[in-house]
């Protein structure tokens, strides 16, 4: 996300949403089941880095979704 928000700002957009799979390498390093604790970490960690290194990070939101496989 860091690399292209610049590119979202010059495009006109005023919001940037970053998803993250809860099935992600990143994520399964730290619990391979969903985990509410580990959401909450997750989402933190990640929202933290946006409010210290993004140039508009209030207008840059972290979600995480999963997926299922049917």
């Amino acid at each position: 996300m860091k690399n292209r928000e610049k590119y979202y700002w010059n495009l006109g957009f005023n919001k940037v949403i970053g998803l993250r799979d809860m099935y992600s390498k990143d994520y399964r390093k730290i619990s391979m089941k969903i985990d509410e604790t580990v959401n909450q970490e997750f989402i933190f960690n990640h929202q933290s880095i946006i409010s210290e290194d993004f140039e508009q990070p209030e207008n840059v939101k972290f979600l995480l979704f999963y997926s299922l496989k049917m």
